[in-house]
Parts: structure tokens; C-alpha cells; sequence
């Protein structure tokens, strides 16, 4: 084994303690600033890319892990942001490490939001959706809270081939493993209008995510362009990044949406 490759094992072991004398898992998929190499600094800039939206409104982010997402989108100019996650050690994380006037977090699922959870003017999830077993239930749930012509920001993986798919499904916490064009046509069936965009790394320094070390790169580094949705499944991106606002039709809403 070559020295580097020894670093690597002995700094993710310091990772890994890191993370459990925080209180977090061990094995899941939540990012946060307790280990901030390239796969945190690409979820940040997911969040910054949120920033684009919230700025004098009220955000509900569903899927908050650690917090640092939102605790960016309070930090950014957001009047109050309410973070949910189910997982009561990230929300305990989150709440120890974020402490912001117009900042909370709380234990929910986002298949069954708190009825008193109030209203917002946007809606954000990063990497959230895939996790959950009926993705259609916490959309109408989700746009209970959302108030008319608010946007909801959506980050899923981009699957777009068989093979991208196999890998998905080889993730144990991956329940709904959708072509980036099925996740396009459910929230069509929801919103009037769906943008889509492009996750980009930085070409001149790549990303390794499985790199273990304190990221030289920052979230600015990242690049998000708008393409047509038709688009999105036939080119390179980190996420499939969507934004959706609007009503859909009666029609469109009331449309079936089956596994293809």
C-alpha cells in the first residue's frame, strides 16, 4: 500500500470518529462541515445556488441534514428558514451547531409534513427526494406549505442510463431510483412551468469525491446553466436540478404517473 493510500485510511477513520463524537451516524449518506473535502463543498454549492431564490423570504428546506444548507440560505438573506429531516441526530447536530435568529430545525418526514408547519414562499431539497418511498405524497404535501407562485428547488441524481441506474439501486438508502425524465414528468404533473439546470465541477480541478482530506475547492467553484428540460438526461451534470413553480392544469394534476 503506497503512503498515500495509508493517509487515506487513517484520515477517514478520523472522519469517522469526527462524525460520532458529533453525535452523527456512521454509515449514511448526510454531508456536513465536520468533514469538509470536495463531496461537502459540492453540496454546499447546491445551497448556494438556492441562495439565487430566498432572499427576504421564508424557506422550508426538506431533507436538512447537518443544517449547514440552511444555516447558508439564513446566512444569504432568507427571513426565517425552517429545516426538516427525520433523522433526529442530524436534527440535534443541526440545531447545537446553528444557532441563527429565524433558524430551526425539526424531526419530520417529508411524506408526512407537521400540519401546523406554516406557509413559505420557497421550498428547497438537495438529494432528499431519491431517499423516500412515495416521492408524488411528499410533493402534495410539501405544496401545502408552498404558497401560490412560490418556487420549489429540487436536486435528484442524475439517472439517465441503465448503468447509472444499477448504481443507484446499489445504494441502500436510495428507495426511489427515477430517470431524470420521470422526475421531470411528476412535477409537471404539479407545477405549470419546470426549469431545468446543470450541476458542474470546476474543468480545471476536478472533484474526487471519495477523497477523505479537506477540499481545496469552494462552493463558488461550481457551476449551475439553465438547459432545456428535453436536455438534461443527455448531458453530463453533478444533479439534476430543477425549478418548478406555478399550478398545473386540472388536468396535468390529475394525470397517473407510473414507472416507465
Amino acid at each position: 500500500m503506497s503512503l498515500r493510500a495509508i493517509r487515506r485510511v487513517v484520515q477517514k477513520g478520523r472522519n469517522a470518529a469526527r462524525r460520532v463524537r458529533c453525535g452523527l451516524a456512521l454509515h449514511s449518506e448526510n454531508v456536513s462541515a465536520e468533514v469538509p473535502n470536495d463531496l461537502f463543498q459540492a453540496h454546499l454549492s447546491i445551497y448556494w445556488f438556492f441562495s439565487r431564490f430566498v432572499h427576504g423570504r421564508r424557506v422550508l428546506d426538506i431533507g436538512s441534514g447537518t443544517g449547514y444548507g440552511a444555516a447558508h440560505l439564513r446566512q444569504a438573506g432568507a427571513t426565517d428558514v425552517v429545516g426538516v429531516d427525520r433523522d433526529r441526530r442530524s436534527v440535534a447536530y443541526a440545531s447545537s451547531h446553528y444557532k441563527l435568529p429565524g433558524l430551526r430545525f425539526l424531526v419530520a418526514d417529508a411524506q408526512e409534513l407537521p400540519l401546523d408547519l406554516g406557509s413559505f414562499d420557497v421550498v428547497v431539497s438537495s438529494n432528499v427526494f431519491e431517499h423516500l418511498d412515495d416521492p408524488a405524497r411528499a410533493i402534495a404535501q410539501m405544496r401545502r406549505h408552498l404558497k401560490p407562485g412560490g418556487p420549489f428547488v429540487l436536486v435528484v441524481p442524475p439517472i439517465v442510463d441503465e448503468a447509472s441506474l444499477d448504481a443507484n439501486r446499489r445504494i441502500v438508502f436510495h428507495k426511489s431510483n427515477l430517470f431524470v425524465w420521470q422526475w421531470a414528468d411528476l412535477l409537471k404533473q404539479s407545477f405549470a412551468q419546470v426549469r431545468a439546470f446543470r450541476h458542474l465541477p470546476p474543468a480545471d480541478s476536478p472533484p474526487d469525491f471519495l477523497d477523505p482530506f479537506p477540499s481545496t475547492l469552494s462552493p463558488a467553484d461550481f457551476e449551475f446553466i439553465e438547459l432545456p428540460v428535453s436536455e438534461l438526461g443527455a448531458v453530463f451534470t453533478l444533479g439534476a436540478v430543477f425549478v418548478c413553480t406555478g399550478h398545473a392544469s386540472p388536468h396535468r394534476a390529475g394525470a397517473s404517473f407510473a414507472l416507465h
